[in-house]
C-alpha cells in the first residue's frame, strides 16, 4: 500500500510483512531486533514489554487494571489514567531504541545496509552482504546469485552432520563439560575452507587430504581463502570486545558479542544455503566431517586418560570425573589443545555436582539437548525442559523445577513425589491460583489469517471484541477454562477467566514430569534416597 503525507513524504505499507517504509525515515522494529539478537544475552522466557524492559533497563509498565483501562476509553472518563498508561509504553520503547541502538549501527557498519533493511534479514543475508561489502574491499568479483534451476539442484545434495554420543537416561554425579570455541568457523579458519580454495592445483602433492564418501578433499596452504578472511575479521573484532568485558560488564557489549556470534557461526550454513553467492557443497560437507573427527579425537583421549563420555552433541562433550581432580581434568584440556591446528581449541565450560538424563519422548533411549546440571554453586542449569519453553503455564514449569531441585539437590526422590502429590491434590480441588495457569503463546500472523484457530488464537479474538489491539508478535496470554468443547473452545483470555480446567492442567504437569520419574522407576522400585541411582 502506498500513501503519501501532506508535506508529499511518501509511506510504504506492507501489511503481510508488518512494517512500514517511510522515505527518509527508518523504521526500527525493536521487538524483532531483541528478539533475534538478545535473546540469550539477556536469558529470558517471555519478550513482552515489560519483561524485556525490566530486564534491560530495570524498568517496568504501568501497574494497571486493563479490563477498566478500556472501558474507561470507551466511556470518556479517567482519560488520564489511560494516557499515563500508554505514554509509559511509549518511553520505554524509546528508551530501549537508544539502549540497543549501538547493536544497530555496528551491524550497519558491519553489513553496509541501512538499520531499515537490517532489521528485516536473515542470518544468511547477513552473511552475504557483509562477504559483498568485504570482496569490494579485497577487489574480489561478486557471484551472480543463483537461478530458479541452479538453486533447485543444490537443495537436493545433503550431507552428514555433527556427531551425536546419545546419553543414557540416569542422574549422575561429577561431571565436567568441555565445549568446542566456535568449532564450524574455528574449522573454516584453520583449514583455510573456502570456494576457491578447495582442491587447488598448487597444494595437490603437499596439502593433507581428507577422505569424504569415497573422494578426497583438500585445501590450499599457499593462499588464504576469501571465507576465513572474512571471518576473521569478526572473531578478532569479538575479541576484542570481550576483552573489555572481562574488565566491566555491560549488557549493549555483551548482546553485541552475541551478535556478532551469531554472525560467526552463521557462515557454515551459509556454504550450504542453496542461494547463496558463495554456495560450495563441497566446503560445508567437509567442514561437518572435520568437526566429528575432532570430537572422536576428543573422546578417544578422554577415555584413554580414564575419563567416562557420557553425552556429546555436535562441540560439547560431557564426561565423568571417575574420582579425578580437577588438575586431572585441565591436564586433559591441555593435551588435547596441544594437538588441535590453528584457532580451534577445547573449552573447559564447567564442573557440575549433578546431571539428569532423561528419555527421548517415544523411546527409553537418552534425549539429546534435554538435560538438567547441578551447579557447584547450587544453581540449575535446565536444558530444554518445559520449565524453559515460553508455551508452558507457570505451575508446568514450577512444577517441573521444584522436583528437579529436589531430586538433585536433596537426592530424595520420595520427597518429590509427595510434593508432585499435593499440587495435584489443590489443583483437583479448585485452590490453585488462576495467575499459575496461565499460558502464554504469541501471534506470528494477524488473526484473521489463521485457518487452524489454536486456543491462543481464540483468546486473542475475544481480546479484540473486547477492544484491545493484538497484532502479529505479541504475547496471548489465556487459560483453558471449564467451558465445554475442545481445548481451544475452552481458552479464555486471563481477565475473562473464572475458572479451569483441572484435568487439563494435570495432564500438561504429568507430561511434564513423566520422564524425569521414569529414570528412576526402571531402577529397583522408587526409594526414598538416590544413591543407589548414581
Amino acid at each position: 500500500i502506498k500513501l503519501r503525507g501532506l508535506d508529499n513524504t511518501e509511506f510504504k505499507l506492507n501489511k503481510r510483512q508488518g512494517y512500514a517504509k517511510v522515505t527518509g525515515i527508518g523504521h526500527i522494529d525493536i521487538f524483532k531486533f531483541i528478539r533475534r539478537l538478545y535473546s540469550k544475552a539477556i536469558n529470558i522466557d517471555s519478550f513482552s514489554l515489560d519483561s524485556i524492559a525490566e530486564k534491560i533497563l530495570g524498568e517496568r509498565k504501568e501497574a494497571v487494571d486493563i479490563k477498566k483501562l478500556y472501558q474507561s476509553w470507551d466511556e470518556n472518563k479517567n482519560l488520564g489514567e489511560y494516557c499515563k498508561y500508554n505514554l509509559k509504553d511509549a518511553e520505554l520503547t524509546y528508551k530501549l531504541t537508544i539502549k540497543t541502538l549501538p547493536n544497530f549501527a555496528e551491524f550497519a557498519k558491519l553489513i553496509r545496509q541501512s538499520i531499515f533493511e537490517i532489521n528485516r534479514m536473515s542470518y544468511s543475508q547477513y552473511v552475504e552482504y557483509f562477504l559483498m561489502r568485504l570482496a569490494y574491499i579485497f577487489n574480489i568479483l561478486i557471484p551472480n546469485k543463483p537461478t530458479y534451476f541452479e538453486k533447485t539442484m543444490r537443495s537436493i545434495d545433503s550431507f552428514k552432520g555433527g556427531y551425536v554420543f546419545k546419553p543414557e537416561p540416569g542422574l549422575y554425579k561429577d561431571i565436567v563439560v568441555f565445549d568446542f570455541k566456535s568449532l564450524y568457523p574455528s574449522i573454516i579458519v584453520s583449514h583455510n575452507i573456502s570456494p576457491e580454495t578447495i582442491n587447488c592445483n598448487c597444494c595437490k602433492e603437499t596439502a593433507k587430504k581428507h577422505k569424504i564418501n569415497d573422494k578426497e578433499y583438500w585445501f590450499c596452504q599457499k593462499q588464504e581463502g576469501f571465507i576465513p578472511k572474512a571471518l576473521n575479521e569478526l572473531i578478532n573484532r569479538r575479541s576484542r570486545i570481550k576483552e573489555i568485558l572481562k574488565k566491566k560488564d555491560n549488557l549493549v557489549l555483551r548482546a553485541r558479542s552475541e551478535s556478532l556470534k551469531i554472525l560467526t557461526n552463521a557462515f557454515f550454513g551459509y556454504l550450504g544455503f542453496s542461494s547463496a553467492r558463495w554456495y560450495k557443497f563441497e566446503c560445508a560437507q567437509a567442514i561437518t566431517y572435520l568437526g566429528r573427527a575432532y570430537i572422536h579425537k576428543v573422546i578417544k583421549n578422554a577415555e584413554d586418560k580414564g575419563f567416562k563420555v557420557i553425552y556429546s552433541d555436535t562441540d560439547s562433550i560431557f564426561l565423568l570425573r571417575n574420582n579425578k581432580s580437577l588438575e586431572d581434568v585441565f591436564n586433559l584440556q591441555s593435551d588435547i589443545n596441544a594437538k588441535l591446528p590453528g584457532i580451534i581449541s577445547l573449552d573447559f565450560q564447567g564442573s557440575y555436582k549433578r546431571g539428569l538424563f532423561v528419555p527421548t519422548k517415544d523411546s527409553d533411549r537418552g534425549a539429546k539437548k534435554k538435560y538438567v546440571l547441578l551447579k557447584e554453586n547450587g544453581n540449575l542449569e535446565i536444558k530444554n525442559f518445559e520449565s524453559i519453553k515460553r508455551n508452558s503455564s507457570k505451575i508446568v514449569k514450577e512444577v517441573q523445577e521444584n522436583i528437579l531441585k529436589i531430586i538433585l539437590k536433596e537426592e530424595n526422590l520420595a520427597k518429590a513425589k509427595t510434593y508432585l502429590n499435593n499440587i495435584l491434590k489443590e489443583l483437583a480441588e479448585g485452590k490453585t491460583n488462576l495467575e499459575k495457569l496461565v499460558i502464554k503463546t504469541m501471534l506470528t500472523k494477524p488473526i484473521d489469517e489463521y485457518e487452524s484457530k489454536g486456543p491462543h488464537v481464540i483468546a486473542a479474538m475475544q481480546m479484540k471484541e473486547d477492544g484491545y489491539a493484538v497484532a502479529p508478535g505479541q504475547l496471548i496470554s489465556y487459560v483453558i477454562t471449564k467451558t465445554k468443547g475442545s481445548i481451544s473452545a475452552k481458552a479464555k483470555p486471563l481477565y475473562k477467566a473464572k475458572d479451569y480446567d483441572a484435568e487439563y492442567y494435570k495432564e500438561q504437569i504429568m507430561s511434564a514430569v513423566k520422564k524425569i520419574f521414569e529414570v528412576f522407576d526402571k531402577k529397583e522400585g522408587a526409594q526414598k534416597s538416590l544413591d543407589r541411582f548414581f
